[in-house]
């Protein structure tokens, strides 16, 4: 299972009343910062966007082997007040996540010559 699909399964839950807030926010946030090229939408920005102001530094970034960072959950609690305007945003986000990832369609004979094509000319 992927991490959106899984993310996806946590927002579905979320927004049918089977998962608690606390666990949501450990469920997107990180896929949401692992995955961002993806999760582009603006249902997923005013996602986090409620997370943070509800919960503020609820990820931190850790020195990783080798490069980059590691994302961690910070472990806090989701305040109560903020959880219809996160009901909200995760059924928006929810209607913008992609089911499963689509593969490109296979390139035919001709259309595997151009793309040879046009990597002479990058």
């Amino acid at each position: 299972m992927s991490s959106t699909s899984s993310a996806k399964d946590a927002l579905r839950g979320y927004v049918e009343g089977r998962v608690r807030a606390d666990r949501l926010v450990a469920a997107v946030a990180p896929v949401y910062y692992r995955d961002r090229r993806t999760l582009t939408g603006d249902g997923w920005r005013e996602l986090i966007a409620v997370i943070e102001r509800g919960a503020p530094g609820v990820v931190e970034l850790a020195a990783a082997d080798g490069k980059g960072f590691e994302i961690r959950l910070a472990e806090r609690p989701f305040p109560a007040q903020f959880e219809p305007a996160l009901r909200a945003a995760a059924s928006r986000a929810l209607a913008e996540t992609p089911d499963a990832p689509v593969a490109p369609p296979e390139r035919g004979f001709f259309g595997r010559i151009v793309d040879r094509v046009l990597q002479i000319f990058r």
